[in-house]
């Protein structure tokens, strides 16, 4: 923006400069016609490259600054949303794009914690003796918890999404046939390791403390603070499969783009092997407990 101005200013003052030798000629000397013609002409040029400079020094005065600090508007929609001539039936805000992320950390804290504090709860209840030792089978105890954890986190799941859709606007109702089982299997995924945590560690503060620690490390290896495609290959590709990656992606999909295209064959086969292993653990360390309390 400098350099217009600093060209117009140099051509006046070369002017000025011409035109003053010329003058200091004439004082010293009698001047010819065409002397006298060419002072005329810088004066001119002179008045002519003033006038210029003025109305580039007005238009400075019409400049919006709040363009100048965003020179770029940005607009969002759906890419499914029907559109003509530029127009588009829904517009979507950022708070649209950030609602997928806040609800999968959401159902991850709330499911691993939950179910670590429900699990260690029991270990260190006065009926665990009674339970461990009875006929029933301790499947049923580890049942009974998973299936606490997921009632109680899905019920406040359901008041969070009928909060956004009623006070922050967001099309949450239209796709909550396609949220249901992503947020069902959220829950199964997260307390099954919150459940591991609670069967592993014998007090409230080291199960709460490691509860956490998982928490932040999903939160960490999360799109939002560090994408995939930032990452070194092997790592990307084990960022990617995981639980929170994976769920999180299904999540955007469904509430930004309105779609959902399901599971692909190595997605479905990661969170599998994620519940095979989460299942094993917790039979295990569920078994050792039992022999070291009999």
């Amino acid at each position: 923006m400098v350099e217009p101005y600093a060209s117009t200013l140099t051509t006046t003052i070369n002017n000025l400069n011409s035109s003053n030798e010329k003058l200091n000629n004439i004082e010293e000397n009698q001047a010819s016609s065409s002397e006298i013609s060419n002072i005329e002409n810088n004066i001119q040029n002179t008045k002519s490259s003033v006038t210029i400079l003025k109305q580039e020094i007005n238009k400075l005065k019409e400049v919006d600054a709040d363009r100048l600090t965003d020179p770029i508007i940005l607009s969002y929609y759906s890419a499914s949303d029907d559109q003509s001539e530029g127009s588009v039936n829904k517009r979507l805000e950022s708070l649209d794009y950030l609602f997928p992320s806040f609800l999968i950390f959401f159902l991850l804290f709330d499911s691993l914690i939950f179910s670590t504090l429900v699990t260690i709860k029991e270990r260190t209840s006065n009926s665990y003796i009674r339970n461990v030792t009875s006929k029933n089978n301790g499947l049923t105890f580890i049942i009974g918890n998973i299936l606490t954890a997921l009632f109680l986190i899905t019920i406040q799941t359901v008041i969070i999404l009928l909060v956004a859709s009623f006070f922050l606007n967001l099309d949450i109702l239209s796709n909550v046939y396609s949220l249901i089982p992503i947020i069902l299997i959220s829950i199964l995924i997260f307390s099954l390791i919150g459940a591991i945590l609670g069967y592993l560690f014998n007090s409230y503060e080291t199960a709460i403390i490691s509860a956490i620690s998982i928490s932040l490390l999903f939160f960490i290896f999360s799109s939002i603070i560090s994408p995939v495609e930032t990452l070194p290959g092997i790592l990307s590709e084990v960022i990617k499969l995981s639980p929170l990656t994976l769920l999180e992606t299904k999540l955007r999909i469904i509430l930004v783009f309105d779609s959902f295209f399901g599971f692909d064959l190595v997605e479905a086969l990661a969170l599998g092997l994620v519940f095979l292993v989460s299942s094993v653990l917790i039979g295990v360390f569920y078994k050792k407990n039992k022999e070291k309390e009999i």
